[in-house]
């Protein structure tokens, strides 16, 4: 704590302090710092991700989505906004809007394969599942040791009737 109160000029700090006070159950004091580091930087991410997080937990799904809504505005080419709005617009039950934020976080991170496989699943869970399966292919292709995306294509090619597939899938899955 005393450590990050020096580097209290840092809207890293201020992130830190903020996790700190909501791990020990003080939500007015993260809300605090979150805020603080966002004035310090507004375009500073994990201020925004970290605060609406803290919504979540507190049920507070609409603020969550509005502060993340304002994150993608602010920094649009970031993918880790558009993710957690993803997230937080899928606990709303807006799944279309969700699969386009989750999309944009996929696009905008390539080289994150959970964000990949998070978008295939949410694309298959609102009726897609052909698109899922491309979507899922594409990151197998990229990323062959990812073993959620390697549990993905077995279990929405066993779904889809292709038991091919699914086996070749699930060898792939076993040998890691």
């Amino acid at each position: 704590m005393t450590s990050q109160q020096i580097n209290a000029e840092r809207p890293e700090a201020q992130v830190n302090l903020g996790n700190l006070y909501a791990g020990q159950g003080k939500a007015h004091q993260a809300v605090a710092a979150y805020e603080t580091a966002m004035a310090l930087e507004p375009g500073f991410i994990p201020a925004y991700v970290n605060l609406a997080d803290l919504y979540r937990q507190q049920g507070k799904d609409k603020e969550a989505v509005s502060l993340l809504t304002e994150a993608t505005r602010l920094v649009p080419e970031a993918g880790d906004p558009h993710y957690a709005l993803g997230l937080a617009l899928i606990r709303q039950q807006h799944k279309d809007a969700a699969v386009r934020e989750l999309q944009q976080a996929a696009t905008l991170a390539p080289d994150n394969a959970h964000y990949i496989y998070v978008y295939a699943v949410a694309l298959n869970s609102t009726g897609k599942a052909d698109a899922a399966l491309l979507v899922l292919q594409g990151a197998h292709n990229r990323f062959p040791g990812n073993t959620d995306i390697l549990g993905a294509l077995v279990a929405f090619h066993r779904d889809a009737g292709n038991a091919d597939a699914a086996a070749m899938y699930a060898q792939k899955l076993q040998a890691l």
